[in-house]
């Protein structure tokens, strides 16, 4: 199937605020190694940008994004981005994906429970064909072993419910404390929250709290509040 992947304009791109607050209870600071899974039009990557991370790594599935994110970093003048062209998941191979209506909405088909529940209803009621393409998925053990991560500092996600496959092919760095602080996107369907930090416990993550549809926890035995993390008398290690 041809695809339309001509990118979104940069001021489309900037006259809207990042969805989340993946900051909400770990500020990122220079040296710091940022990995956003659905990073979408890549927004956040000013901000991580302006906090001078070492490595600001973005992972997106959908080409239309693709585009946008590899034209607004260009355009921005962002340094230290890596743009990584998967969909995240708990194996390697060929998955099938939908790239029907709204690019906010694009997402893996096999397995995924907000397809069926959320997503096919949508596209039903603007009238959108529902179409498909052939990507790339893979694990995030073996994306972050390949590009030589030791350690994430922060790693956020916004993958359209597939939340659960991510954590369950992120299971060697969750093992050995390699990602610190987590803030992961959990509303798609009802109670995928539950699922996901029901994973984070078994993990002994701690800190591990549900607000406003993310999942925040740390390798740390220490959560922050906002007002915390902006005492610049704080240390973070």
């Amino acid at each position: 199937m041809k695809v339309d992947i001509q990118p979104y304009p940069v001021s489309v791109v900037k006259s809207d605020v990042p969805e989340h607050d993946w900051e909400k209870y770990y500020k990122l600071k220079p040296g710091d190694v940022f990995v956003e899974v659905g990073a979408f039009w890549g927004r956040y990557a000013i901000l991580a940008d302006k906090a001078r991370c070492s490595k600001i790594i973005l992972i997106e599935p959908s080409p239309i994004n693709i585009a946008t994110i590899k034209n607004f970093v260009q355009n921005e003048e962002l340094r230290n981005v890596v743009v990584i062209e998967k969909a995240i998941g708990n194996k390697r191979g060929t998955i099938e994906f939908d790239i029907s209506g709204n690019s906010a909405g694009h997402c893996v088909i096999e397995g995924n429970p907000f397809v069926d529940t959320v997503r096919k209803g949508v596209l039903i009621r603007n009238n959108d064909e529902f179409k498909t393409i052939d990507i790339q998925v893979d694990t995030l053990d073996n994306v972050l072993k390949e590009l030589k991560i030791d350690k994430v500092d922060l790693l956020a996600c916004d993958c359209e419910g597939e939340e659960v496959h991510l954590l369950e092919g992120l299971s060697k760095y969750l093992n050995e404390r390699r990602i610190k602080h987590l803030a992961l996107g959990a509303y798609h369907t009802l109670d995928i929250h539950k699922d996901v930090m029901k994973i984070l416990t078994e993990y002994r993550y701690y800190g591990i709290r549900y607000e406003e549809g993310v999942v925040y926890a740390s390798s740390d035995n220490v959560m922050l509040s906002k007002e915390e993390i902006l005492n610049k008398e704080l240390k973070f290690d």
